[in-house]
């Protein structure tokens, strides 16, 4: 199988369908467990694609996932 780099193209489609996945906000008290555990994996996600290109964003990425500290 051959591997190709990942590319700002794939990192776009990653932001977007992470942000899709975030939980709604008018929940957060019902869902804290389920926004904490969304953060995690977002964060997670990036640290595979700033170990993958150099020229990775990171906190570009995590503001285009719809990530809030």
């Amino acid at each position: 199988m051959e591997v190709h780099p990942m590319s700002k193209k794939h990192f776009i489609a990653l932001a977007r369908k992470l942000h899709e996945a975030k939980p709604e906000a008018e929940a957060a008290m019902l869902l804290q467990a389920e926004i904490n555990q969304w953060k995690r994996d977002v964060r997670a996600v990036a640290d595979v694609c700033s170990d993958a290109n150099g020229q990775f964003d990171y906190h570009r990425f995590l503001e285009a996932c719809g990530y809030e500290s």
